[in-house]
């Protein structure tokens, strides 16, 4: 992979054959919602500028185990808001 030349801010990178595009973000130190938002704000950029390929937002974290932990707290504090969006295999069984 190579580093494109953006000149925004951020690091991306481009698959050898030039189809996919990954736009990260890397999280050090205190987790918080910045940096979820702002991979997510590079990807959406990316993929206005070069609609017809693949994009991948990547999202590296110093400590994954903490981030996980506290994305699923917040999750879990707003279940009753976001209930709609939950899908269920219940017609499975």
């Amino acid at each position: 992979m190579e580093i494109s030349d953006h000149l925004a801010k951020g690091i991306f990178f481009v698959s050898p054959a030039g189809d996919t595009f990954y736009e990260i973000e890397l999280m050090l130190g205190e987790v918080n919602a910045d940096h979820g938002f702002r991979c997510l704000d590079y990807w959406a950029r990316e993929r206005l500028k070069n609609p017809n390929s693949r994009h991948v937002a990547v999202l590296v974290a110093e400590d994954p185990l903490t981030c996980v932990a506290r994305g699923t707290a917040v999750y879990l504090e707003h279940i009753e808001d976001w209930k709609d969006t939950l899908e269920s295999d219940e017609d499975d069984f």
